[in-house]
């Protein structure tokens, strides 16, 4: 099966697929948006939410049909990327460690007000440390209006000349950052 650079499709590529998926752009970005979130759905019902990344896996997917397309037709493109979603993240779940025992299991602190409100402050200041151009990628990716996800994504997707898939990626890489900063700023203000 083929698999995509680093960089994900690339804007051919991503255009073939939505063009697969349907003719008429607008229809191809909503359909893709629908096959995105009922791919979550089914993967969570079959086993795979406990993967903290599983959206990340999902877009992975769909970037791996991308590329495929241009090398192959594809039938069925919902049907074919849900197989490479299942098997993408099959290949997660083996490569997580396991442990032999409960006792292995770290402690999870139960947050209070106070580690609430560090880890907000943390938060706060981690956003600041971005790059302006970054901030308002990750806002805009996680802002919207309930019921306008898909608008305000494909808006900011448009504001910002990236693709559906780069658009995710991107966030997904900014979110990282963001929680492992805010992980580090936590150690080094303990709140007992």
């Amino acid at each position: 099966m083929a698999t995509p650079s680093d960089s994900g499709p690339t804007h051919e590529e991503f255009a073939r697929l939505l063009a697969a998926l349907d003719p008429d752009p607008k229809r191809a970005g909503e359909k893709y948006e629908s096959l995105r979130q009922r791919l979550i759905t089914y993967l969570r019902i079959q086993g795979f939410h406990e993967l903290d990344d599983l959206e990340a896996l999902i877009d992975r997917s769909f970037d791996i049909t991308a590329c495929k397309l241009g090398e192959t037709h594809i039938e069925n493109v919902s049907a074919f990327v849900k197989e490479v979603a299942r098997r993408t993240c099959l290949d997660a779940l083996k490569k997580r460690p396991r442990l032999d025992s409960f006792e292995e299991l770290p402690d999870v602190p139960q947050p209070g007000s106070a580690e609430r409100e560090l880890a907000q402050e943390c938060l706060d200041q981690c956003m600041r440390s971005l790059k302006d151009a970054d901030q308002k990628l990750i806002l805009g990716f996680y802002t919207y209006l309930p019921g306008e996800k898909a608008a305000s994504k494909a808006r900011t997707a448009a504001l910002l000349g990236l693709s559906g898939g780069a658009l995710r990626k991107r966030a997904h890489d900014i979110r990282r950052k963001l929680e492992d900063c805010v992980r580090t700023c936590m150690r080094r203000f303990p709140t007992e």
